[in-house]
């Protein structure tokens, strides 16, 4: 089962780093629903706990750069 995106309440380690980077989380906070789940299932359909890792650094990156989540 995926966390639900809609404000951050059960993401675990992604919304914790989230909230660290202020800018980050500020435009996470901006995006409408259809991207903040786009980044919550990009993270969360990691099978291994390295890339699970790995996605949070560069989805956070992306967001403190006001990027969206582009996977094509």
């Amino acid at each position: 089962m995926l966390p639900v995106a809609n404000g951050c309440e059960s993401e675990g380690d992604f919304c914790c780093q989230l909230k660290a980077n202020p800018k980050a989380w500020k435009f996470f906070r901006e995006l409408a629903p259809t991207h903040r789940r786009r980044f919550v299932i990009w993270i969360y359909t990691a099978k291994r706990p390295e890339t699970r890792e790995k996605r949070i650094r560069e989805s956070i990156a992306l967001l403190a750069a006001r990027k969206k989540l582009c996977l094509e």
